[in-house]
């Protein structure tokens, strides 16, 4: 209860800031110049990158082992409760925050271009929200993190491929099966023919068991010849 209410008035506070003071630091809220974005050059460096670009076995592309076809996983950042990586994918999601996804999705694409296991894509497909979702947020952030990686590597986005077609429902309390039925009819692809023959850019927010991702690979696997990427912004373990 007590690390509730740190974390609500962490972000109150972080939230206040931002509204008279835009141009601080989210994290140590020094003043940022005219080349930062939302973190100083030192918290930015500071950040809990995962390096999983950097080898095979890493744990997002275990996840995936004998679960669905790809060619590689991987996540740019770990996810750690109460941290900043959370505190601006929060922004992102329920804090009407689009930019913050840009400027994820810029940090993720320099990571992948430098990568020597990743291939470089074709396309870009982020993880669609269902129609009502997207409404009532205004976007879907998974694309706005697309966005921001396709303007450092130039790749372009396709958000009308995967479509989701059954609400999403609340994976919190789910276990890792409950998880993969939840989720294993709730996409559908569109235009097959532009997709076949592709190598293919996978975007999503944070993974945690990836029931949603194993998802979106299962209906992308039924074409011709694709080659399937995954990247997440984040990696959280879940028991």
């Amino acid at each position: 209860m007590l690390l509730t209410l740190i974390t609500i008035l962490k972000r109150s506070i972080i939230d206040f800031t931002a509204l008279f003071f835009p141009s601080v630091c989210k994290k140590c809220y020094t003043a940022l110049n005219k080349k930062e974005l939302y973190l100083c050059r030192r918290c930015l460096t500071s950040l809990p990158y995962s390096r999983y670009e950097q080898f095979y076995s890493n744990p997002v592309n275990k996840t995936f082992w004998g679960r669905t076809k790809i060619e590689f996983a991987s996540s740019i950042f770990l996810f750690r409760q109460n941290e900043t990586v959370q505190n601006l994918i929060y922004r992102l999601k329920y804090k009407n925050d689009p930019q913050c996804g840009i400027f994820l999705g810029e940090i993720a694409g320099h990571i992948y271009i430098n990568s020597t296991i990743f291939k470089k894509a074709d396309i870009i497909i982020p993880v669609p929200l269902h129609p009502s979702k997207e409404k009532d947020r205004g976007y879907n952030q998974c694309a706005k993190i697309a966005q921001g990686i396709s303007k450092v590597t130039g790749i372009p986005v396709e958000n009308n491929l995967l479509q989701r077609v059954a609400p999403a429902h609340s994976q919190t309390s789910k276990h890792k099966y409950d998880r993969w039925l939840n989720c294993e009819e709730s996409f559908r692809v569109n235009n097959n023919n532009e997709i076949k023959d592709k190598k293919v850019l996978l975007i999503d927010d944070v993974i945690t068991t990836g029931a949603t991702l194993e998802a979106c690979c299962n209906k992308l696997n039924n074409l011709k010849n694709i080659n399937l990427y995954i990247l997440t912004i984040a990696y959280t373990e879940i028991e």
